[in-house]
């Protein structure tokens, strides 16, 4: 969005306390923190052209479980075959909430590039988190 975490959007809801915000399809699965250390805001992006995939959300007292289920086999023909590729937990149990993630769902370090192109060294894009990223 335009300004990023300065918007007045993302500001609204940092003051309100909103532990979740799902943004649109942009062809990758991701989830980022704030930058501001002192948010705990995190911003889900899930879903894109090449993976038919959809979030399970359950909340269970002080938690929030995220569970990120991608389609398996060959891309041209579904077949309702499902598996998990992301998981994301934020835990308010105690004064410390505690962010956990992993797979497609594992927290970007949205201050460093998640790319760099030198031209001169072949990427493991195999390795990225981001689905789309990843060489097939």
């Amino acid at each position: 969005m335009d300004g990023a975490d300065q918007s007045q959007f993302w500001v609204i809801m940092d003051i309100y306390g909103v532990d979740i915000y799902f943004a649109g399809e942009v062809h990758s699965n991701t989830a980022s923190k704030s930058k501001d250390p002192a948010s705990n805001l995190v911003q889900i992006v899930s879903g894109h052209k090449d993976i038919s995939n959809f979030l399970v959300i359950e909340t269970i007292d002080d938690a929030i479980d995220v569970k990120l289920f991608n389609e398996v086999g060959d891309k041209k023909e579904w077949n309702g075959q499902y598996v998990e590729n992301g998981h994301l937990m934020i835990d308010k149990s105690s004064s410390d909430i505690d962010i956990s993630s992993s797979g497609e769902l594992g927290l970007i370090d949205n201050v460093s590039a998640l790319i760099k192109f030198d031209f001169q060294e072949i990427l493991p894009l195999g390795s990225r988190q981001v689905s789309t990223l990843q060489a097939h």
